[in-house]
């Protein structure tokens, strides 16, 4: 046989193949069309669609949820991925959105709407998380660093222009034996008024206060935590030491990392599942024990054992800042939704939005490891659960392991081996201190209005007080045990082994831009979900979809094969 005719036997041969291929493309098709008739899987008839707005940080895990419940319950949950203060926003114009999604609250006067004076809400938490710095760094050879260490003191450096090149005698002294390249800091900062944004400045105002203060004031920022990230005035580059040069802004989590991603010498601060999605690393953060740690689902929820969170469970993060055990992740914080109560809602919406809080309180909380967080403690699980209440009239029973799938209550997360269990809750008659011991006290969600959040706006020194409390209490404890110093240690060790088993698995997935983003994943669940007429519509659709654009190409193919019709050949 000629070259020539092996050639067109080999199109041939695959061409016949795509040809069956195609075939059996409709028929699973057609096939998948057919087992959602109704009676070979009844779809699950949920209420009237309820909707949320806010934030990007636990915006994986929400998107998460809305699928689940649609699955199972045949709810929809409609979320739109934005950031806290536009979820504090549009939850004050009510209804507008059934829900809000932040980090903060409105006592910190980060909103530019408030609800009315007379409308009753509640804070419920719903994940608890951490601020990866997240970074793309290789070393003068060009091998990616994953090991990078960064304390407060080099953070606060970098993310006001005071530190900009990577081999700063600053991060050199942190990171010995490390070929750090002599290239300027490329730093990404969140646009948009977004919790992100008020954790990390709260976190640098708190650990380093001098800095922060002496830059948001040369550069004519507001003082204190901010939604909105310090800028150069008028799009500066340079303001006495403080160095814009080399800042880019970017809007939501999702678009930060993935910019991190892209660009090598990069480095922002997300939500660690961000990290996760885009492949990125963390660095390990020093806390107050001197030990670095990477954020991990360990990590956040040792450092969280220490927040102090006020009658309305808004948090107070200074102790979390400050935790003092070695195995603490200390940039970590809660999630909030933000709800009505009963008296507020349309009867048919509470039975969902009951639903809804009590899967992600306890179901919900099982992927939370995988997605990038960590699980609510019992305390707040209790919390939500008592929440529930408020939004239906009917109590649901003590969250217990045979009703409530939390890792936490079943006892398949144990906080690293920590005496505590959640956060310390104002005005609770538990007496046990944060990272102490005990749950924190139940927590019993009082009113919220927005005279309440104004008698609140002012609590940062009785907050402070608290938190120091807290704080020297945990001190206390950890100090007082050699044991559960030795559990913290462990705890790290097999944090650090499940990061690395995490990462491995990561590796086999196709590299970032084939990798499913927020959006893809937000509709491909949706898809998913969908109840069984929907789908079977959509399906449909497909199937004679490719009945019409199969024939044709495989057709169109053959003719332009060598020796197909209307070719000349040569012999």
């Amino acid at each position: 046989m000629t070259p020539h005719l092996h050639t067109r036997g080999l199109i041939g041969a695959s061409l016949g193949r795509l040809s069956r291929l195609a075939t059996a493309f409709v028929l699973v098709l057609l096939v998948a069309a057919v087992v959602t008739l109704p009676g070979a899987r009844p779809a699950a008839a949920g209420g009237p669609a309820i909707s949320g707005v806010g934030s990007s940080y636990a915006a994986l895990a929400i998107i998460q949820w809305d699928a689940e419940v649609s699955s199972e319950f045949g709810d929809t949950v409609n979320y739109s991925t934005q950031s806290s203060v536009i979820g504090l926003n549009d939850f004050a114009q009510y209804p507008q959105v059934d829900f809000g999604a932040s980090e903060i609250g409105y006592s910190t006067n980060q909103a530019d709407q408030t609800p009315p004076a007379s409308f009753l809400y509640q804070y419920l938490p719903d994940i608890a998380g951490a601020e990866c710095m997240d970074y793309n760094l290789s070393s003068t050879t060009g091998s990616p660093i994953a090991n990078l260490k960064l304390n407060s003191a080099v953070l606060a450096g970098i993310f006001t222009g005071v530190i900009t090149s990577w081999n700063d005698p600053a991060i050199a002294a942190l990171n010995p034996g490390v070929l750090l390249p002599h290239n300027p800091i490329i730093v990404v900062f969140r646009s948009d008024a977004s919790g992100d944004n008020f954790i990390f400045s709260d976190y640098l105002e708190t650990t380093q206060p001098a800095a922060w203060n002496a830059f948001t004031a040369g550069t004519s920022n507001p003082q204190g935590a901010q939604a909105i990230w310090p800028q150069a005035p008028s799009g500066q580059r340079q303001v006495g030491q403080y160095n814009f040069g080399n800042w880019t802004s970017q809007n939501g989590s999702d678009t930060a990392s993935g910019y991190v991603y892209g660009n090598p010498n990069s480095i922002t601060y997300v939500e660690t599942g961000y990290a996760i999605l885009h492949h990125d690393p963390c660095a390990a953060v020093q806390n107050v024990s001197g030990a670095y740690v990477a954020p991990s689902e360990t990590a956040d929820a040792i450092a969280l054992q220490n927040d102090v969170l006020q009658s309305d469970l808004e948090q107070d993060l200074t102790p979390v800042f400050n935790s003092p055990q070695s195995g603490a992740y200390p940039i970590s914080a809660y999630s909030y939704l933000l709800m009505a109560r009963q008296a507020e809602i349309p009867a048919a919406k509470q039975a969902v939005e009951a639903q809804y809080v009590q899967f992600l309180a306890c179901d919900g909380q099982k992927a939370a490891g995988v997605l990038g967080y960590s699980p609510l403690p019992p305390n707040l699980v209790q919390a939500d659960f008592n929440a529930v209440q408020l939004i239906t009239g009917t109590a649901l029973p003590t969250p217990t392991a045979a009703n409530c799938a939390d890792p936490y209550i079943t006892g398949s997360f144990n906080a690293g081996g920590q005496a505590g269990t959640g956060p310390v809750i104002v005005g609770t008659t538990s007496s046990t201190a944060a990272g102490a011991g005990g749950t924190g006290g139940a927590a019993v969600n009082p009113v919220a209005t927005t005279a309440g959040a104004a008698a609140t706006a002012g609590k940062t020194s009785s907050q402070s007080g608290g938190s120091g409390a807290g704080s020297g209490s945990s001190a206390g404890s950890a100090g007082g045990s050699g044991a559960a110093a030795a559990k913290a240690n462990a705890a790290v060790a097999a944090a650090a082994a499940a990061t690395a088993k995490r990462k491995a698995a990561l590796a086999v997935l196709p590299p970032a831009g084939q990798v499913p983003g927020e959006a893809m994943t937000h509709y491909t669940s949706k898809f998913l979900g969908l109840p069984g007429p929907s789908l079977i519509v959509v399906l449909a659709t497909l199937a004679f979809l490719a009945v019409l654009a199969v024939p044709p190409t495989v057709a169109l193919a053959r003719r332009r094969q060598p020796g197909g019709k209307g070719e000349r050949t040569n012999a």
